[in-house]
């Protein structure tokens, strides 16, 4: 890892998408400098970085967004959270845990 952070695109596209899967009844909607400041393990990012992992998944179809005056929303989609869901059971059964379920948030 460099002095800046680098991280690699899947480490941070995993954050954003567990920290929207994680907070999304408690946050709803929310800006890139929400994303950005509130993730944790992406602080350290560039903001030109985090716009790029965000379009990227946008384009996928893992968020959504809500055009706000000059700003983008930004929100997990339900394509999202069960892709996201279905990359946990899947990492849970390769650490050992296939038990562990995983709930949608509240």
């Amino acid at each position: 890892m460099s002095k800046r952070g680098y991280q690699s695109r899947q480490e941070v596209m995993c954050a954003i998408m567990d920290y929207l899967y994680a907070k999304e009844s408690e946050i709803g909607w929310v800006t890139k400098h929400h994303i950005r400041t509130k993730t944790p393990r992406i602080r350290d990012q560039t903001s030109k970085r985090i716009t790029e992992m965000l379009e990227e998944l946008v384009k996928k179809g893992l968020l959504e967004t809500s055009p706000s005056g000059d700003r983008v929303l930004y929100r997990i989609s339900e394509k999202g959270r069960k892709e996201y869901a279905e990359w946990v059971r899947k990492f849970l059964e390769f650490s050992g845990h296939p038990t562990v379920k995983l709930t949608k948030p509240k």
